[in-house]
């Protein structure tokens, strides 16, 4: 529930995939969090080594239902979840409908928003840089723009303007040349698996 008190909330849990996580509640005025009032974040330790933590701000507008994700940790990166379950808005990702993904994200990792099926809006920035094979699969958007052929993440923006993300190519839909848009900046990890009919890849200068 969205806390009651003011300054920072801290939570202390630790999920059934043994990773521990401290979420705080109203994190204004963290550098990590562009999100305005309201916004939570998790400081996310993998135990992977000493230090090893992570850090993600996001908040959920239930009017719109749209979740924003904006901060990682120093590097801008949205950690890689072993499962859907360790990511912090997993109690709400049925009711989510759009995503957007600020600019300081530059990497989402694995299961961010995988099976949300409602979502059918994803936006991104065009600071994006890399993107995981599962990141958004299972949406709503994901597969309505699978059975067109290719999947994109695109930036917000006029057509002419916006970036986008190539995140997965449609096996059955690839011909033996596949040409990446202009403005296109990155390619999702395995967005080519399976697509053995392509023989000739075209790049453009935007691809990061």
């Amino acid at each position: 529930t969205d806390p009651v008190i003011e300054g920072l909330t801290e939570l202390n849990c630790l999920n059934a995939d043994g990773m521990n996580t401290v979420v705080y509640a109203n994190a204004t005025g963290l550098d990590f969090s562009t999100l305005g009032e309201g916004a939570y974040w998790a400081n996310i330790h993998t135990g992977a080594a000493v230090n090893d933590d992570y850090r993600v701000a996001w908040i959920y507008d239930a009017d719109t239902k749209t979740l924003t994700v904006g901060g990682g940790d120093d590097a801008h990166i949205m950690i890689n979840y072993t499962s859907k379950s360790q990511r912090p808005w997993d109690s709400y990702a049925d009711e989510v409908v759009n995503v957007v993904i600020n600019d300081n994200i530059q990497v989402i990792g694995h299961h961010s928003f995988e099976d949300m099926a409602n979502v059918i809006s994803i936006t991104a920035s065009s600071f994006l840089v890399k993107t995981s094979a599962t990141a958004i699969a299972g949406t709503g958007y994901y597969n309505t723009e699978y059975a067109k052929g290719a999947v994109y993440i695109y930036t917000a923006g006029t057509e002419e303007l916006r970036y986008a993300h190539l995140i997965k190519v449609n096996p059955d839909k690839a011909k033996e040349i596949f040409i990446i848009p202009e403005r296109t900046s990155s390619i999702a990890e395995q967005a080519f698996e399976g697509c053995s009919m392509i023989k000739k890849l075209v790049f453009t200068k935007d691809i990061k």
